[in-house]
């Protein structure tokens, strides 16, 4: 029976190496009780002053610091203090808030788990096979099923939506001796892995090495932006950063002739939601009225200005920038428009809107032809905002499994004792229906789970095949077929 090969260095190196982080942390990492209360208060601070989501739900992080303020009576070490703050972020919704600057013991995975519908598949870094090509899911590592594994970890995770949670929980799975460090498990160099057939009927376990480099974190698919045999255009956006601009602007004009568009974001974990605008003035008419896409609020706190918001092309009514339409619009929206979290007025700046309208690319083409968003549980920030904005579009039609969730526009500080950094969400963010991003997450209007092969280099991608039928079953029945839900699995 073949597995995949590993590469690490010899398990006493490793060990060595391992009591030398140790070593050399207790030594120059310590904090004394002084300088912990110290950066617990400011912490504290920030928490009270500055943060958006602070009272979302009834969070009790008061005993909590309390708590860490007892312990820190003794000192602590550099890495248990940030662990206790993680866990106090942990708490919250704030999905893009954390605590970095927290080095790691060294020791990962020698693979990547990713979910299927309830159960888990595990590869190889470089998606050449499985761990096993009889066995690809996996169902235990260390005796402890992945399951359990999520939910212990779960405490450093904010309280997202469960596909966020999922996700982040998994990949400090991959990072495993953090894992076991955060989970109070005993440092190895190897791991018990424990592999099920696709039927569910045989397993094996094998014990595998501890890998010396961190698993890979780019994008799935490799896919490139083309046009696909059926002359269906295919736009492949990896990240919302100048590559997206980029893209947009070299392909969108090559697709007026396809039969449809597919947008592809799987993978993509956020950026700039401004793309969205050089896009969306290719899904409206000139005569379509402006879209508002959302609505948020900045915490009112001395250091954020009035253009607090502004870089994100959020502004709130009395903006000058507005046209009479886009103020229209506005108006109307917010005759209707019912947050599921009353924001406190007191604490909190007027209601900003994210509003998308042709005049953005007034030169752009009119596509009048079925769309098709292609996304998944790695769709994050950004990609939650430009989902949530194409949502419900009479031609557009989302495919794949909800995204994550995160909406905040997070501003980092630095505790001044123990250098640690702490982002902060500082906008209560709304989707148009009046649902939260954080915890939340965009639903497909068509769900369809990845099959285990997806994962793997030229393995079937389901959920392409989908789009491409999805397209050319509605471009026959022209074009705006209007939206169906159901679920595909």
């Amino acid at each position: 029976m073949a597995h995949f090969k590993q590469n690490y260095r010899s398990p006493t190196g490793l060990i060595l190496l391992l009591c030398l982080f140790f070593i050399h942390s207790s030594q120059t990492n310590f904090l004394t009780p002084t300088e912990l209360i110290e950066d617990l208060d400011q912490f504290q601070q920030e928490l009270e002053e500055r943060f958006a989501y602070l009272k979302v739900h009834d969070v009790d992080y008061k005993s909590t610091i309390q708590a860490i303020r007892e312990q820190a009576e003794n000192g602590m070490s550099l890495e248990e203090f940030g662990l206790e703050l993680r866990k106090v972020i942990g708490l919250f919704i704030d999905c893009h808030a954390g605590i970095s600057g927290i080095g790691y013991p060294e020791g990962y995975l020698p693979f990547q788990i990713e979910p299927v519908g309830e159960r888990y598949v595990a590869f190889s870094p470089d998606r050449t096979e499985f761990v096993d090509p009889l066995y690809p899911f996996i169902t235990k590592i260390d005796t402890q099923s992945i399951d359990d594994w999520c939910k212990s970890l779960e405490v450093i995770v904010p309280k997202g939506s469960p596909q966020h949670i999922k996700y982040r929980t998994l990949r400090i799975i991959e990072f495993i001796q953090y894992a076991r460090l955060v989970t109070g498990q005993a440092q190895s160099n190897s791991v018990i892995v424990e592999l099920e057939s696709e039927d569910g009927k045989m397993n094996i376990s094998l014990p595998l090495i501890v890998a010396d480099q961190a698993p890979p974190i780019e994008p799935w698919p490799y896919s490139q932006s083309r046009v696909l045999k059926e002359n269906i255009g295919y736009l492949r956006i990896k990240g919302w950063n100048e590559d997206a601009f980029n893209e947009a602007a070299i392909w969108m004009p090559r697709f007026p002739a396809a039969r449809g568009l597919i947008v592809d974001i799987r993978g993509n974990r956020g950026g700039t939601r401004n793309v969205l605008r050089d896009l969306y003035p290719y899904f409206v008419e000139d005569s379509d009225t402006p879209h508002v896409a959302g609505a948020s609020k900045y915490r009112l706190y001395s250091e954020f200005k009035s253009d607090h918001l502004y870089s994100r092309k959020i502004f709130p009514l009395n903006w000058e920038g507005w046209t009479f339409a886009e103020r229209l619009a506005i108006t109307e929206f917010m005759q209707t428009f019912e947050p599921e979290w009353k924001v406190p007025d007191q604490e909190f700046s007027v209601w900003h809107f994210w509003v998308l309208s042709k005049r953005s690319k007034p030169d752009a083409y009119y596509f009048n032809k079925p769309i098709v968003f292609l996304m998944d549980d790695k769709c994050f920030s950004a990609s939650d905002v430009i989902l949530s904005s194409v949502r419900g579009m009479p031609n557009i039609t989302l495919i794949g499994t909800p995204s994550r969730g995160g909406s905040g526009a997070y501003v980092a500080t630095t505790l001044k004792n123990s250098g640690l950094n702490l982002r902060l969400s500082s906008m209560a963010s709304f989707q148009n229906t009046g649902i939260l991003f954080d915890s939340r997450g965009v639903e497909p209007d068509i769900f369809i789970a990845s099959e285990p092969e997806f994962f793997l280099k030229n393995g079937a991608d389901k959920a392409l095949e989908l789009a491409v039928q999805t397209i050319l079953d509605r471009s026959e029945m022209g074009g705006k077929a209007g939206k169906i839900r159901r679920d595909t699995q």
